[in-house]
């Protein structure tokens, strides 16, 4: 349908409704694009502006649309809110499961001195472990800042390649910690809220001084070696946490 049919049975209402979600399934309008404003697609289709509000209305319930007062109205992006399960996994397991697409931007991916804290909690008597810091994208929306902290002999027992700035930037961190044989098995973990701070607004696109939500967390392996120290800050908005709780005994 190209046209408003003033002799159709359909609403006109509707009749546009549908002419612009074709629009939409067929490419001309994308997720974020600014669709012509009600005056607009008025004169365009010779509709009122009642008419054209009811069709926008439409298909801003269906989740096609969405309005920013004082810009326009907008092909609504797809949701790239992510929820964390209460089990170990990892980001891009997790968001695979919610039908989006993960991906990585490697910023660092070097050995380096850390503070004494870190060193123990690897168990680094040299002081020395290896950095890894990453944006955590889905559908290339950036959700968190990834700092991962692992002890060298994980580094030295992978493959040449597996933490390299390539391999990190297509593929889980899981999966290079895998490589060099080693497989996680448990995790303590500490979230709580934060601030973003300059650096952390600039790769999450967000506003210094947003509301993070920080995750601290080192894993095991399977024998109560630590593998892992990791510091994370998802945007609040973007991010979920939840998890089951049982009573001391579930009779």
């Amino acid at each position: 349908m190209s046209v408003i049919r003033a002799e159709s049975q359909t609403p006109k209402h509707r009749q546009l409704a549908d002419l612009l979600r074709e629009r939409i399934d067929e490419g001309e309008f994308t997720p974020g694009d600014r669709i012509p404003s009600e005056a607009q697609l008025g004169l365009e289709h010779q509709l009122s502006r009642i008419t054209v509000r009811q069709a926008l209305s439409h298909l801003e319930r269906d989740g096609l649309l969405e309005r920013v007062p004082g810009k326009g109205t907008f092909v609504r992006r797809r949701d790239s809110h992510v929820e964390r399960p209460s089990r170990l996994t990892g980001f891009g397991e997790n968001v695979v499961a919610l039908g989006l697409e993960p991906s990585y931007r490697t910023l660092k991916a070097e050995p380096t001195r850390v503070s004494k804290a870190i060193a123990d909690c690897l168990r680094a008597q040299s002081g020395k472990v290896f950095m890894v810091e990453r944006v955590l994208l889905a559908d290339g929306e950036p959700i968190a800042v990834h700092t991962s902290y692992l002890p060298l002999w994980i580094v030295k027992a992978a493959p040449v390649d597996a933490f390299s700035i390539v391999s990190l930037d297509n593929g889980s961190l899981y999966q290079s910690v895998a490589k060099a044989g080693v497989r996680i098995y448990r995790a303590d973990e500490i979230v709580e809220p934060g601030l973003a701070n300059s650096d952390e607004a600039q790769h999450l696109e967000t506003e210094e001084g947003d509301l993070l939500l920080r995750v601290e967390r080192t894993v095991f392996d399977r024998g109560g070696t630590p593998i892992e120290y990791v510091l994370l800050a998802y945007r609040a908005d973007s991010y979920t946490y939840r998890t089951t709780l049982y009573t001391s005994s579930r009779d």
